[in-house]
């Protein structure tokens, strides 16, 4: 009989939703914990480097990545919320 393993990810922010469709487009679920009542925008700007920006793309998050995000005259991406779109397919534990 295959064993089958409970994911915990500690945080629903950028990394921890991130991890988390990762997982679940490779077949594996996993539960997000994360203390704050809400997923919010808090006012702060979240500078995201090429790497990141390829591997959210790469993930299926591009579209909703490109409607929150403003282009830096330095190329490099800054968005705010960019993995809220995420957190919709994403199941969360209450701590």
């Amino acid at each position: 009989m295959a064993k089958t393993f409970r994911i915990a990810i500690v945080g629903g922010g950028i990394g921890g939703l991130t991890l988390a469709v990762a997982l679940r487009q490779r077949g594996m679920e996993a539960d997000v914990y994360e203390q704050a009542q809400e997923l919010a925008e808090i006012g702060a700007a979240v500078a995201l480097s090429a790497n990141s920006t390829r591997e959210l793309r790469r993930l299926g998050m591009g579209d909703a990545l490109a409607t929150v995000s403003i282009l830096s005259p330095a190329s490099s991406s800054t968005a705010t919320g960019a993995t809220a779109a995420a957190s919709r397919r994403t199941r969360f534990v209450r701590t």
